[in-house]
C-alpha cells in the first residue's frame, strides 16, 4: 500500500498525504544550498581572479551539496520509516503475546489523556 492510500486509510480522510515531508526537505535544501553556497563563493572570490573560475567552482558546489542533500534526506527518511516499522511490528507481538500488559497499557494511555482538559468534552463527556 502506497504512503498516500496508508493515510487515507488510517484517518479516512483524502487530505491527509505524505506531502508535507517533501516540503519540508525542499525548503532545509533551499536554506542549507544557498547558505553554504554564498559562504563557498564568496571564500573563492577572494581568492581566485578569474571569473569563469569562480562561476564554474559555484556550479561543482552546488552539484555536490544537492547530491549530498539528496542522500542525506532519502538515508534519513529510510531510516525514519524502518524505526516507526519496527516499532509497529514490535506493538503487534506484545498485543499477540502479552495481551494483558498491552490492554494496561492502553488503559493507562486513555487515562492519560482524561486529564488533558478538552478530552472528555471532546468526546461527550462532562469534566469530573
Amino acid at each position: 500500500m502506497k504512503p498516500d492510500e496508508r493515510l487515507k486509510a488510517w484517518h479516512g480522510e483524502d487530505w491527509h498525504t505524505p506531502r508535507g515531508r517533501l516540503i519540508r526537505d525542499i525548503v532545509y535544501a533551499i536554506d542549507t544550498g544557498l547558505i553554504t553556497t554564498v559562504a563557498f563563493l564568496a571564500g573563492v572570490s577572494a581568492l581566485v581572479d578569474s571569473s569563469e573560475k569562480i562561476v564554474l567552482a559555484g556550479v561543482a558546489q552546488i552539484s555536490a551539496g544537492a547530491i549530498a542533500i539528496f542522500f542525506g534526506a532519502f538515508i534519513s527518511t529510510k531510516a525514519q520509516k524502518d524505526f516507526f516499522e519496527n516499532q509497529v511490528r514490535r506493538e503487534k507481538q506484545e498485543i499477540e503475546h502479552m495481551p494483558e500488559k498491552e490492554t494496561l497499557e492502553i488503559r493507562e494511555i486513555f487515562e492519560g489523556l482524561h486529564a488533558v482538559d478538552g478530552f472528555n468534552t471532546m468526546w461527550g463527556h462532562e469534566q469530573t
